[in-house]
């Protein structure tokens, strides 16, 4: 993929970012049990995400025992030229809770205020039963359109590969080199 296409498609995923205050989380309990949720978040650096949650969801309590997580960032319905092809950032990645007693939690704590305003900093940044996570993603998926999916790989998720042939072939999805395809 050349430069300028990849420069365009980064733009397209970073509007889709902006464009959006929550992501939806997909978390693993201890017992294996998938639990589907939301948060709101504010991006970070080296494409991190940070969630201030609390203990009463049942998302603190997978992301504190499991770890494992997974994101997704998608275009409002309202919005989509197509409901089969929303614009959406799905990653794959780990959680870790971020010490309150660390500079790198007042620098999120201060995004948040400044996403969310007085509501956040009068509030929810010193309940004591909120934590703020960190997630770090190894891969994604971004969907554009139809025709239109890369996955996302590499440091920063900044490898991007179209991704188009035979949905789910060899389990990956990505375009086949072979002559057969």
């Amino acid at each position: 993929m050349d430069q300028l296409k990849a420069e365009k498609i980064q733009s397209q995923m970073a509007a889709l970012v902006g464009s959006r205050e929550s992501l939806l989380l997909a978390s693993v309990a201890a017992d294996g049990t998938p639990h589907a949720s939301y948060a709101p978040t504010v991006p970070g650096k080296g494409g991190k995400y940070y969630v201030h949650v609390s203990e009463l969801a049942k998302h603190f309590h997978n992301l504190s025992t499991d770890g494992r997580v997974s994101a997704l960032i998608i275009e409002d319905e309202k919005d989509a030229a197509n409901i089969f092809a929303r614009k959406r950032l799905t990653l794959e990645g780990r959680a870790s809770e971020i010490d309150k007693e660390s500079p790198l939690w007042a620098e999120v704590m201060d995004r948040f205020t400044k996403k969310f305003g007085a509501f956040f900093e009068q509030s929810l940044r010193h309940l004591k039963d909120f934590h703020t996570f960190e997630l770090s993603f190894d891969s994604g998926t971004l969907v554009l359109g139809f025709g239109s999916a890369f996955r996302l790989t590499g440091e920063e998720l900044g490898q991007l590969d179209w991704l188009r042939g035979e949905h789910g072939t060899a389990g990956t999805g990505l375009a086949h080199t072979g002559a057969n395809h």
